[in-house]
């Protein structure tokens, strides 16, 4: 202590030195009986047991208006745990506790050193809330893992529900940075106990749900059981799980699990492994990028070469069965154009004008066959008609008579005087008849 302008100032170390004494020689707290349910309940390393209870009275039993707060620790070290049966303590059970009060000066928390822990058989009003509610959201599904999101391997933007400046904040957005600066972080500022957390809480998850984030990571830097409660709250439960987007709890709280973690799509044990679970590290993704781009290149390769085979093969069988159409369409084609050819009018024409020919030669030839027929046979018949004709007996001094274009068939039919025209074979000669001579049957006269 020292004496500065008149006043005494103390020490950090004196005040709690001064108050650990208080508590010390105070005559209640040296032996001291009271219940409380338990809220948190662990084990340290060395064996000593370490135990947080808080009011165990229900609101409606409390006096109007009396805050329903605070907790008490107790430590049961480990040669009193080994006289007790604490191995099945849980959350939520009613302890009697013995013991005195004592502070720890470097964290200046007191606690109560228990001599002796005695567990009342029915639950406490904070266990039995906190079990009825977990029992009534669980019915309805909200807590299935077949519900549960897979969380994006690969996101662009994810955001984070927690208190702006704290640890934990601090941690979640160096591990991001860290791990891949190229994801972006969305922060709602939102405290995690004390007034208006639940609130906060839901909006920012509603907010960030609307958004359309990859990833949510929900949770503050650790705290006793009782720091966490807004996490055991309905309506934040609800949040959770009426979110559309992937929800990662971290909450910090290793002891034991929140209902906002049972929850979420996954639940880690600090902000620390949320960042990590929600962030990949960039290295790795292009280690995959690289990795699969090798394995693509490689089965496009062999893709190929496989499709490359198998369009030889095809292009082979290909061409082998063209040529064969091929063949057999052409010895088609070859029949159909003598089948066109013979069916060709200009084919048939041509065959008729031949025909036409050879029977025009043909009834040419029958034709001057016949004209010599004919004109041999007219050569006889002219020559027989010669023969008959009064003309050719002129030949041999014999004329032909006849006077005014009658033939003179006797010599009756003439009288002196008369025109006679006598024919010959050579000519003509015209005369008047001078007399007329009948036979000797017939009568003559001049």
């Amino acid at each position: 202590m020292r004496v500065e302008n008149g006043k005494k100032v103390f020490s950090v170390r004196e005040v709690n030195s001064y108050i650990g004494n208080i508590i010390k020689n105070d005559y209640l707290l040296k032996n001291i009986c009271f219940e409380g349910e338990v809220s948190s309940f662990s084990k340290g390393p060395t064996g000593h047991l370490y135990i947080t209870l808080k009011d165990c009275t229900a609101p409606g039993d409390l006096p109007e208006g009396a805050p329903y707060n605070g907790i008490l620790r107790v430590n049961v070290w480990k040669s009193v745990a080994a006289k007790l049966n604490l191995t099945t303590v849980k959350q939520g059970d009613i302890l009697i506790v013995k013991g005195s009060c004592s502070i720890y000066d470097a964290k200046s928390e007191y606690s109560v050193n228990a001599v002796s822990v005695q567990r009342r058989e029915e639950r406490g009003w904070h266990g039995e809330a906190y079990a009825e509610l977990k029992r009534r959201l669980g019915q309805e599904g909200i807590f299935d893992t077949a519900i549960k999101k897979p969380i994006p391997k690969y996101p662009r933007a994810v955001g984070v529900v927690i208190s702006i400046g704290t640890n934990a904040y601090k941690d979640i957005m160096s591990v991001s940075h860290r791990r891949n600066p190229y994801v972006q972080m969305i922060v709602c500022d939102a405290r995690a106990q004390g007034e208006n957390a639940r609130e906060l809480i839901v909006q920012g998850i509603r907010r960030l749900d609307r958004l359309g984030v990859d990833t949510i990571i929900i949770g503050r830097g650790g705290g006793s059981r009782e720091d966490l409660e807004v996490f055991d709250d309905e309506a934040v439960v609800r949040a959770i799980y009426e979110a559309k987007t992937p929800i990662i709890s971290g909450t910090g709280h290793e002891g034991d699990t929140s209902l906002a973690d049972d929850a979420a799509d996954l639940r880690v044990e600090t902000p620390t492994a949320a960042a990590t679970a929600a962030i990949p590290l960039i290295d790795d993704i292009l280690r995959t990028i690289e990795l699969r781009l090798r394995t693509m290149n490689y089965h496009v390769a062999n893709k190929k070469q496989n499709y490359q085979a198998r369009l030889d093969s095809c292009e082979r069988e290909l061409r082998f069965r063209m040529q064969g159409r091929l063949q057999e369409k052409e010895t088609k084609l070859q029949m159909y154009m003598q089948q066109l050819a013979a069916l060709n009018p200009r084919a048939k024409l041509e065959k008729q004008q031949e025909k036409l020919k050879q029977s025009r030669e043909r009834l040419e030839n029958r034709i001057q066959l016949k004209f010599k027929e004919y004109e041999h046979q007219l050569h006889l018949l002219l020559t027989r008609l010669h023969g008959n004709a009064p003309t050719a007996k002129l030949v041999g001094g014999f004329g032909y008579l006849e006077s005014e274009g009658k033939p003179v068939m006797s010599a009756g039919q003439m009288q002196a005087g008369d025109p006679l025209h006598v024919t010959l074979h050579d000519g003509r000669i015209h005369a008047t008849v001078v007399s007329v001579e009948a036979d000797t049957n017939g009568v003559q006269g001049e």
